[in-house]
């Protein structure tokens, strides 16, 4: 049983790799203005997670912040995603870790989304891609 659930957890994880690495290739994404190098701080930001709560990174200062951000909730490649981040906890657990998803659903649609996948972490949405994020 647990041969069979690292397995799982194995092809979950290169299945979600390999969909990245395809829509790098080919282009898929968006780019952003702020470009960090190893090391930069992360922008401060404030956004609504799946379960009702406010999240602000300065908040956070301090601990470590895993964030997987996925393009959409309820679609296969991010399905993948999710359930290997949650999947991940008992690892992400040995740290002194805050792990989160991110995309820009509404914090409706995540709820509904994380309800529907019964993970444990917080969906968070910036459905207007950063218009509260400050960057500065």
């Amino acid at each position: 049983m647990r041969l069979l659930r690292v397995l799982r957890i194995a092809a979950t994880t290169v299945a979600a790799a390999a969909t990245g690495m395809i829509n790098r290739a080919m282009g898929r994404g968006e780019s952003h203005p702020v470009q960090l190098k190893a090391g930069d701080p992360a922008p401060d930001f404030s956004l609504l997670g799946s379960d009702g709560r406010g999240y602000r990174l300065s908040d956070l200062r301090g601990d470590a912040v895993v964030i997987a951000w996925f393009p959409k909730a309820f679609t296969p490649g991010c399905t993948k995603e999710c359930e290997s981040l949650g999947s991940s906890r008992a690892v992400l657990g040995q740290f002194k870790v805050r792990y989160f998803g991110a995309n820009v659903d509404t914090p409706e649609t995540n709820r509904r989304f994380a309800t529907s996948l019964g993970i444990d972490y917080p969906v968070l949405s910036d459905p207007d891609r950063g218009s509260r994020a400050r960057t500065g």
